[in-house]
């Protein structure tokens, strides 16, 4: 008999292990378990939307062999556990919303079993174990204290995880995360597991168990914190030989037309903004005297847009707001990240970085450029590495 599954659950198995092609015999073998994939186990599905790899509310993790709830954020990656399937159910019908039904073992990292070792009993720790095998398939070929139902609903990218124990399986195999009496909660940091025979498990998500395996399981991006406004005013240009002090307002450029960007001569009066913004990735801190994180135009009839370095030709030393800053604390903060400078006369300069801290790279400079192609009379305020020409400020 070869497996079928349905073509979402085949591309939801992409990338783990597949199951073997028919329920295993009941020999007792732990060779006869087939691997479903590795990847992270975790606790409260209430986040996860159909076809999403959104993480859970709390990832798993082991610690003096008891599963605890991990102190690992959630955008590094997690400890790896992996599901064994021993006893494979196909599903009732094919088409979406088909589940398909698997029973077998929890393999820590530690290559050891997760385990309930307290059949009906209530707050027992659930702790990691050798594995156990047996010949009775109806228990997953495994020991009850260690027999698990694992279902892959074809909405969902992930595994529900429901503790059987000694009852035989499969059950509800139309009900992705239903089976069995026992239900999950935190103990401190410690999962427990409590059998309540009046109450039996009903695919609650808030205290379900998931494996998201193999492809199934994406870290999400680290974001960042939310940014603080710490200035709002108009901004200047400064000559640093002759003193002297230009305007700065806000339009669109020949050579980049795309968004707005700091102009002389511009006729439309520009509101500008600096939010802090704390990037682990850029790696700066901020004091009362230097700030770091987002510039950008206050205005709405601008867009409110957060500026940023645009590369390729003369662009590489233009900045333009045409958005809002992305909030993926990765190297996309390099392009928009910006340096706010209290001086010794009370004025706030400002300067783009260029580089996270690590680089040890001064901050860039300004300059100006007339743009031929430009007939409406403005200069675009480029950045400039090695320029010590101008100083951009708030000019109150």
């Amino acid at each position: 008999m070869s497996l079928k599954l349905t073509a979402a659950a085949v591309l939801l198995l992409a990338g783990a292990s597949t199951t073997s092609a028919a329920p295993v015999s009941s020999a007792s073998s732990a060779d006869q378990c087939v691997s479903l994939g590795k990847g992270a186990f975790g606790y409260n599905s209430t986040g996860i939307p159909i076809y999403s790899n959104n993480p859970p509310a709390t990832y798993l993790s082991l610690k003096d062999e008891h599963v605890v709830a991990s102190t690992t954020p959630q955008w590094q990656n997690q400890t790896m556990f992996e599901f064994f399937n021993c006893s494979y159910t196909p599903p009732p019908y094919e088409g979406k919303g088909s589940v398909a039904t698997y029973q077998g073992h929890i393999k820590g990292p530690d290559g050891n079993c997760v385990t309930v070792d307290r059949l009906e009993s209530t707050g027992v720790l659930v702790k990691s174990e050798p594995c156990a095998f047996t010949d009775d398939s109806s228990l997953g070929n495994v020991e009850a204290r260690q027999h698990w139902q694992f279902q892959l609903y074809s909405f969902y990218d992930y595994y529900t995880a429901v503790f059987l124990g000694n009852t035989p399986g499969p059950v509800h195999q139309n009900d992705a995360g239903w089976g069995g009496n026992y239900h999950f909660a935190f103990d401190g940091a410690d999962l427990a597991a409590s059998y309540e025979a009046d109450n039996p498990q009903t695919g609650k998500r808030d205290e379900q168990l998931i494996g998201q395996l193999g492809r199934q399981y994406v870290p999400p991006i680290r974001q960042l914190p939310a940014c603080k406004l710490v200035k709002v005013g108009g901004m200047e240009l400064v000559n640093t030989s002759t003193g002297e002090v230009q305007p700065v307002n806000a339009g669109r450029t020949a050579a980049f037309p795309y968004g707005y960007s700091p102009l002389l001569n511009a006729t439309e009066k520009a509101e500008f903004n600096f939010f802090q913004c704390d990037s682990a990735f850029m790696g700066f801190d901020s004091d009362d005297s230097n700030i770091y994180g987002h510039f950008g135009l206050n205005n709405t009839i601008f867009g409110g847009g957060c500026f940023s370095r645009q590369t390729g030709s003369l662009n590489n030393y233009i900045i333009e707001a045409a958005g809002a800053c992305s909030t993926d604390d990765t190297k996309f903060q390099i392009s928009q990240f910006y340096h706010l400078s209290k001086t010794s006369d009370g004025k706030y300069d400002v300067n783009w970085l260029g580089a996270p801290k690590s680089d040890s790279q001064k901050d860039w400079g300004w300059t100006v450029f007339k743009d031929p192609q430009q007939t409406d009379g403005t200069s675009v305020v480029l950045v400039d590495q090695n320029s010590t020409a101008y100083k951009l400020r708030f000019s109150n």
